[in-house]
């Protein structure tokens, strides 16, 4: 059933399971992070995303987060969420089903147009935490308290991003 205000469409007018189809299988799993930490009942609010976004340790959001000046931990006390870690990737028809509070939809919007900002035709955990870092009112503050700014987290995923091409161009030859 259906929580008033909440939302199963979160990312723009595409229906059903194609509304997720260009999330990385990263992604895929944090948002079943998200849900799982806002419960069956309940829809997914930015906190949530913020935690799922930064759950595997070898997603781009958590790998580019000392360049941000920022941990983990921070970020997961700011979120409101324990130790989390991602489980297996969810199928699209399951992730068709997830409900967003309104700060949530907001927040998913903001990560496409994060994507679309780094020129990316896909949605990875870098531009779930970039999204959530753009949009929430309600973290803003605590954003604030550590420093970390829309710009700065941008700044950081595009540094991580040159570093790890670097290094793959370098193992290639």
């Amino acid at each position: 059933m259906r929580q008033p205000g909440a939302t199963n469409d979160p990312a723009g007018p595409e229906e059903g399971p194609k509304k997720f189809s260009r999330f990385t299988p990263r992604a895929r799993a944090s948002m079943a992070v998200a849900a799982k930490l806002a419960g069956k009942a309940n829809p997914i609010d930015v906190r949530h995303i913020l935690a799922g976004s930064i759950a595997d340790d070898a997603g781009l959001a958590a790998l580019a987060l000392e360049g941000m000046g920022v941990t983990r931990s921070q970020l997961l006390e700011l979120a409101g969420a324990g130790d989390v870690k991602c489980g297996r990737e969810p199928g699209l028809d399951e992730l068709a089903q997830l409900e967003f509070t309104e700060a949530g939809t907001a927040a998913m919007r903001a990560c496409l147009k994060a994507a679309l900002r780094f020129g990316h035709n896909y949605i990875g955990t870098e531009h779930l935490l970039t999204g959530v870092v753009t949009e929430p009112a309600d973290l803003r503050a605590g954003f604030e308290q550590l420093g970390l700014t829309p710009e700065g987290a941008h700044s950081a995923i595009m540094n991580k991003i040159a570093t790890m091409t670097e290094n793959f161009g370098r193992k290639r030859r």
